[in-house]
């Protein structure tokens, strides 16, 4: 039988001004066989607060980097609307809002961060492993690059005659060693690169058309009408609301396309809806920490008429918005005629994708 529980934190602030009226509901329902879900709607409240807020209904902790702290991250104030969602989802909610990864620490508290670093708060352990191919110094570099999130602190990586040696946390002894085995093997498997996709169903639509002359009105008009997970950036908020928007019935999955017509780059992102000011450098994406997003993979490539090299540039001419992605890598392996690509799932389908239709994979 399921067992469930229910905690409600509830608070009401006032601020300097009568309209600055905040109240916050959050809860959590565990279940055996379920994730925890939250539901918390946050306005004019900084980055700081909501996190305890998460905290306190989740039963976790939230980890400030010193890099937020200096960022003046109490100072913040994002629009958070939650509505029975999965915990795994509010983090990329709440990350998204601060501008800033999450990733899980191995205390089981969640680490929040602008660096591409690790927040590594366990002991390190040494490892020694003799490595066959000749070319291992040459890999030195690579090896350093793809594990330098886990290279934190005295955290370090040697080769030296045909032997590697490492100091690292757990988790970075195991992608250490997975990556080795990656380059080793002649054939190394591909792994299973199936993930989630939350979008929501087709079918689903906004109960009826919204009208709004503010951007807070749009977003909360938009939360009781279907949207359950909704993270709006500060720097959105803070623009003048030119003119009153009217945004007809629609599905969810055009809310998006609905709302550029006003200056607001959205998107679905691990099923939150996720809003930010359209600018050029302005990119919506998931806010797990890159080095938990990825995944290795070695391809053999057949590279008769093109040279590797040239099926390199070729990728990076094609998909140039990958290479501007902190979780992408792309690298050429001549010594066994192969690519190894370091990047989330869906992107590794993507290259896998345009090399199958070239006829070199």
């Amino acid at each position: 039988m399921a067992l469930s529980a229910q905690r409600t934190l509830s608070a009401t602030l006032k601020g300097w001004l009568p309209c600055f009226l905040l109240i916050l509901t959050a809860h959590q329902t565990f279940c055996f066989a379920a994730e925890a879900r939250i539901s918390l709607a946050a306005q004019d409240m900084n980055g700081m607060s909501i996190a305890a807020v998460f905290s306190e209904s989740t039963q976790g902790n939230y980890i400030f980097g010193h890099d937020l702290i200096q960022n003046n991250i109490q100072n913040t104030q994002p629009l958070l609307l939650l509505r029975d969602i999965p915990i795994t989802q509010a983090k990329q909610a709440l990350a998204f809002s601060l501008n800033c990864w999450w990733s899980p620490r191995p205390d089981g508290t969640v680490f929040l961060s602008q660096s591409n670093k690790l927040s590594v708060n366990t002991a390190l352990s040494n490892s020694v492993r003799s490595y066959g191919p000749e070319n291992g110094s040459a890999m030195l570099p690579l090896v350093r690059q793809l594990l330098e999130p886990w290279l934190v602190d005295q955290a370090s990586i040697d080769y030296m005659g045909h032997t590697w040696s490492a100091t690292l946390s757990p988790e970075g002894l195991q992608h250490f060693h997975n990556i080795l085995a990656c380059l080793e093997s002649p054939k190394h498997p591909i792994p299973m690169l199936a993930e989630a996709i939350h979008l929501p169903s087709q079918q689903a639509h906004t109960t009826s058309a919204l009208y709004a002359d503010s951007w807070n009105e749009l977003f909360i008009n938009l939360h009781r009408k279907g949207c359950a997970g909704i993270s709006v950036r500060p720097q959105l908020l803070r623009q003048p609301f030119s003119a009153p928007i009217t945004i007809p019935k629609c599905t969810l999955r055009d809310i998006p396309r609905h709302l550029q017509k006003v200056g607001v780059q959205a998107a679905w992102i691990h099923g939150i809806l996720c809003c930010d000011l359209a600018t050029e450098n302005t990119q919506l994406c998931s806010h797990t920490h890159p080095a938990w997003q990825r995944v290795i993979v070695r391809l053999p490539v057949l590279s008769d008429p093109l040279t590797l090299a040239t099926i390199h540039a070729q990728i990076s001419q094609r998909h140039q918005d990958l290479f501007s992605q902190p979780d992408f890598a792309l690298y050429a392996l001549a010594h066994n005629n192969s690519l190894l690509i370091a990047a989330p799932p869906h992107d590794v389908k993507r290259i896998i994708t345009w090399l199958e239709q070239k006829g070199l994979e």
